[in-house]
């Protein structure tokens, strides 16, 4: 954040509090919204600490328990599918509720 920008808003006669609502969260935003996804999505697809970490089967997160479907003789595609499909519904719906967001934050880099 420029110290200029800052200090213009000051001078206009801005309070702390409104300098902050209205140009320092409108400006970091898309920058937030592209890191929480990020982070989100991370530890969303995490597999190896949830497994290492919990040993009864009826504390797995989505991820471990549809890995678990899969068996050495038998699988069940049809759970699996379906518990594939409720795992990546959460990170379908956040993408398309923070889709402008992540976009401006993605490419507010790349002008000219």
């Amino acid at each position: 954040m420029p110290d200029e920008l800052l200090d213009a808003a000051r001078v206009d006669g801005v309070s702390e509090f409104g300098l902050w609502w209205r140009i320092v969260v409108p400006l970091v935003r898309p920058g937030l919204a592209v890191a929480g996804t990020i982070t989100f999505l991370s530890y969303w697809n995490d597999f190896f600490w949830p497994l290492i970490v919990t040993t009864d089967e009826n504390m797995f997160v989505v991820n471990l328990g549809t890995a678990s479907l899969i068996g050495p003789f038998e699988s069940q595609y049809g759970v699996l599918l379906a518990g594939a499909l409720l795992a990546s519904l959460p990170l379908i719906i956040m993408f398309l509720f923070f889709q402008r967001h992540i976009i401006e934050g993605l490419t507010a880099g790349a002008t000219k």
